[in-house]
């Protein structure tokens, strides 16, 4: 089966070299004509590509069981990113979650425990990069399967002060360390930061959105969501 990746390569070439061939007729480089028109053919997509789908999620047994069904549900109308799926041994799970951005839509797995780990909320902070300059369309692309309490005021608050306690840790041991040492607990007190920083943003939307509950009909939901906006 051909990966979705080199589906988009072959996507890209295919009109690249469509644009090469209008460029060498006009300009009366008619000998590579038949070359270019049998490269093309040879690019030519052997089915559509798929919108991707990036699930994130915390690595807890009842999360990816979640995961589980809801890749496996999806994965006829779309291409599901998941750490599981598309890391290798070697492989950057943070440039991995980077990838977030670049993806047709992100779904979400929020539980309690999802909400206070660095990698899962690192992954929010860097979707929601894009939030104020696209905020209208912004929602319609990123999917919530929310479990955790975070409806109250309360809770919200909790949250918050949670990653602000975080942050003010990890500065302070920062300080009382000198040289090497210190280079990985900077990098994670500048992601903590940032997620201190971003995280209102999704308590504010799911917090005040009819989020559903029930995994068959949020997958139902996805699915004519995704093929709705993708078709």
């Amino acid at each position: 089966m051909i990966s979705e990746d080199l589906i988009k390569a072959r996507y890209f070439l295919q009109h690249f070299m469509r644009d090469v061939l209008v460029s060498a007729i006009n300009n009366g480089y008619y000998e590579y004509e038949s070359k270019i028109k049998q490269i093309i053919e040879e690019l030519k997509l052997e089915k559509a590509v798929k919108p991707t789908v990036f699930i994130s999620y915390q690595w807890s047994k009842t999360s990816s069981e979640i995961a589980d069904r809801i890749q496996n549900e999806l994965k006829d109308i779309a291409a599901v990113r998941r750490d599981t799926t598309n890391l290798v041994t070697g492989d950057s799970l943070s440039e991995f979650m980077k990838t977030i951005r670049s993806q047709d839509f992100a779904i979400l797995i929020i539980t309690d425990e999802y909400l206070t780990r660095r990698n899962c909320m690192y992954e929010v902070a860097q979707l929601l990069r894009d939030y104020d300059n696209h905020e209208t369309k912004f929602w319609e692309r990123v999917l919530l399967f929310v479990t955790a309490k975070i409806y109250a005021a309360e809770e919200k608050a909790a949250i918050i002060k949670f990653w602000d306690d975080k942050v003010n840790e990890l500065d302070a041991k920062i300080k009382d360390l000198h040289g090497e040492t210190t280079e990985k607990l900077a990098k994670e007190l500048k992601e903590c930061r940032y997620i201190s920083m971003e995280i209102g943003k999704l308590l504010e939307y799911a917090s005040d959105t009819l989020c559903e509950k029930d995994l068959d009909k949020f997958i139902l939901n996805a699915k004519e969501k995704i093929t709705k906006l993708t078709s």
